[in-house]
């Protein structure tokens, strides 16, 4: 019978099969933007999807730096944050 050999080894997934529990961190590094703006985050945070530096303060996004402004001024991030808090 052809293919007798690879029916045999068949073996049916169940797409909706209970998994182990995972429970993502509550930490601000995991934070979804919106989790930030609620929680009134303040802070540096790499922003890994559009791969920029995003400089928050108390929830909202001031200032974002790109890779491109990082490799033209190592400096650009303390640069950025003392403008921004008029240091």
């Amino acid at each position: 019978m052809a293919n007798s050999n690879e029916r045999s080894s068949y073996q049916s997934f169940d797409r909706n099969a209970a998994t182990e529990k995972h429970k993502r961190s509550d930490h601000n590094d995991f934070a979804t933007s919106s989790e930030l703006k609620e929680r009134k985050f303040s802070g540096w945070r790499h922003n890994s999807i559009a791969e920029v530096m995003e400089l928050w303060v108390l929830g909202e996004v001031k200032r974002t730096v790109t890779p491109a402004m990082m490799k033209l001024d190592p400096d650009i991030l303390n640069k950025v944050y003392a403008d921004q808090f008029a240091l």
